[in-house]
């Protein structure tokens, strides 16, 4: 009898022990089912982290993105393509008479020599053959320096506005190079123009980008 009353408190024990262990894994499980929901609920928590010191690091003061420093340079250029540049405006002197003489007002003068219709021979890209203007020009410098001619200018317009078309040949010789101070120089252009458009004609006479221009008005034969 007393052996069995010896066994029964350690039978409870077992029983309360087992109880307690149980218990024990019972919380164990429930902890780490909790850490695993907290993981599920923020699976980037690293690369948050990193995002946020990769946002920070764009935003810090005094960094620019790549694309600000090799965009510049362009938009300066752009800019620069883009600049509007005023036209410049070429005075006209008074028109004179195909026989006057002609005053730029820079102590330079021009007149027209000799005014004849010639046949006129087609030579270079976009020259056309045809009854013809052939006209000898004298220009004067009264200065007390050399006149640059290089860029020296004669066109011709019919009665109708329309420019004629400058030859090559035909006795053709330009205005070239300079004329020296109180010195004359001779140049002779010729200009196909149909024979019904000839009254008026207008000559379109300069000498310099920077000068006026001359003009000569009249029936031309």
């Amino acid at each position: 009898m007393w052996a069995n009353v010896a066994r029964m408190p350690s039978r409870g024990g077992t029983r309360v022990h087992q109880r307690v262990t149980a218990v024990v894994a019972a919380a164990a499980l429930l902890s780490i089912g909790t850490a695993c929901t907290s993981s599920a609920d923020h699976p980037s928590g690293r690369s948050t982290t990193a995002g946020a010191s990769s946002t920070a690091a764009s935003s810090a003061p005094g960094t620019a993105p790549s694309t600000s420093s090799a965009g510049s340079p362009h938009v300066a250029a752009t800019a620069g393509v883009n600049k509007i540049v005023p036209s410049q405006h070429r005075a006209s002197r008074h028109p004179v008479p195909l026989t006057g003489t002609a005053d730029f007002g820079t102590g330079v003068t021009a007149r027209i020599l000799r005014i004849a219709a010639v046949h006129g021979t087609a030579n270079g890209p976009g020259e056309i053959a045809g009854p013809a203007l052939r006209l000898e020009l004298q220009l004067t410098n009264g200065t007390g320096r050399a006149v640059n001619l290089t860029q020296a200018l004669v066109t011709v317009t019919d009665a109708s506005g329309t420019p004629g078309v400058q030859l090559t040949q035909s006795g053709s010789a330009p205005l070239r190079g300079s004329v020296k101070a109180h010195a004359k120089v001779r140049a002779v252009y010729v200009f196909t123009l149909p024979t019904a458009h000839r009254d008026p004609v207008t000559v379109n006479f300069s000498y310099s980008s920077s000068a006026p221009v001359a003009l000569f008005v009249g029936t031309a034969p």
